[in-house]
């Protein structure tokens, strides 16, 4: 129990490597919000947790739901201690296919909603007296394949390298199942370059950092 007397919330986390990691987080003791635009899934994972676990519905590219989620688990649980950024798109086309509309929608979740993540939950760690935010990230920013290249644009963002500020240290997370959407496409993520495995072993795999760095963990002092 490893985390006992934490509070997390986790994004994206309705299905695929969210839901594995907010049911990690849970049985080391955390207590975990779940936060997706799949309302219906993400209260069936957060009932298939249990009592330590809770389901909001967001939004990631709006600062005002970021707000209001992270004000939502202040109240349920005390404090917000981690934050894990695991929200993301894929959209699997070639580069001459890609629209406007699609580019920016997908730069919007990924980059942007990660952003907001970490600005809206900074001040909450600090009244909580410190905390983690893990940004999860992919191979795949360092490895473009076929039609996912505009995931790779993003993931090479902000995560596929090392952060070496005085308050962050490099984690590492083993591949490109950041995005539940890979459920979509099996064969695609079966071909992903490093560890191929389901989401729940790939979690574990990242709680344990044994793999190659697609993954920020900044501490908040």
């Amino acid at each position: 129990m490893r985390l006992k007397g934490k509070n997390a919330i986790v994004t994206g986390s309705a299905r695929g490597l969210g839901a594995s990691i907010a049911a990690d987080l849970a049985r080391e003791g955390a207590r975990v919000m779940l936060c997706d635009v799949l309302d219906d899934l993400g209260r069936e994972v957060a009932a298939s947790i249990g009592e330590a676990a809770a389901f909001r519905r967001m939004d990631v590219t709006r600062s005002d739901e970021w707000a209001e989620a992270i004000a939502a688990a202040e109240a349920a649980f005390g404090s917000v201690d981690v934050l894990v950024n695991n929200a993301a798109m894929v959209e699997f086309a070639t580069f001459d296919e890609l629209t406007e509309e699609v580019f920016k929608s997908v730069f919007e979740v990924n980059a942007i909603g990660t952003f907001l993540g970490m600005k809206a939950v900074v001040p909450a760690m600090r009244r909580a007296g410190g905390g983690s935010i893990v940004n999860i990230s992919s191979t795949a920013g360092v490895h473009s394949s076929g039609g996912a290249r505009l995931y790779g644009i993003k993931v090479r963002g902000h995560g596929a390298h090392e952060n070496r500020g005085p308050h962050a240290r490099a984690g590492k997370d083993p591949d490109q199942f950041g995005s539940s959407r890979l459920d979509e496409h099996p064969a695609d993520a079966s071909r992903a370059p490093g560890l191929g495995g389901q989401p729940a072993s790939i979690a574990h795999v990242h709680g344990h950092q044994r793999y190659s760095q697609t993954c920020i963990v900044s501490s908040v002092r």
